[in-house]
C-alpha cells in the first residue's frame, strides 16, 4: 500500500487527479460544520475502500496476497473487525492528513488546481469506487471460494 501511494505522489499526472479530488472535495465540505475532519474522514473511507478492491481483485483473480503479513487484510471477514480496519485505515487518514491539511496545505493547492470540471470527476470517482467494492462482494457472494 505504500508501494502504491509513493508511486501516485511521485507520478505528476496521478498526484494531479487526486489533489484535484482533494480540492474539489474540500470546496464542497468546507460550509459544513467540521468540514476539515468530516472531509479527511471520507476521503480516507473512499481510499480504503479501494485498497479492498484491488486486495480482492489480486487474491481472487491472481492469486497474489500482498498483504499475508498484515492483519488487516488478509481475509474478506476481517473487514467487520475495527481494528482489522484502522490497521488500513489509519495510516491512509495520517497521509492525507499531511498531504493537504498539515500547515493548511488546502489554501495553497485550492489557487494551484482549477476544477472546472471537478465536481463530476469527484461524482464519477466515488460512483466507480462504490460499484466496484459493491460488485465485487455480490460476485464473492456467488461465485465464493
Amino acid at each position: 500500500m505504500l508501494v502504491i501511494s509513493l508511486y501516485c505522489l511521485t507520478n505528476k499526472t496521478m498526484k494531479n487527479i487526486y489533489c484535484l479530488l482533494w480540492i474539489v472535495w474540500i470546496r464542497n465540505c468546507k460550509n459544513e460544520k467540521d468540514w476539515k475532519f468530516n472531509s479527511i474522514f471520507y476521503m480516507s473511507m473512499f481510499n480504503v475502500t479501494n485498497i479492498y478492491s484491488i486486495r480482492f481483485v489480486l487474491e481472487w483473480y491472481f492469486n497474489i496476497n500482498l498483504f499475508h503479513n498484515f492483519s488487516g487484510l488478509t481475509s474478506v471477514e476481517r473487514l467487520d473487525n475495527i481494528i482489522g480496519l484502522s490497521q488500513v485505515a489509519f495510516p491512509i487518514f495520517i497521509l492525507n492528513y499531511f498531504l493537504f491539511f498539515y500547515k493548511s496545505r488546502y489554501e495553497k493547492m485550492i489557487n494551484k488546481y482549477h476544477y472546472k470540471y471537478g465536481r463530476e470527476a469527484v461524482i464519477v470517482y466515488i460512483s466507480v469506487t462504490m460499484i466496484a467494492f459493491f460488485g465485487l462482494i455480490v460476485f464473492d457472494l456467488i461465485y465464493g471460494h
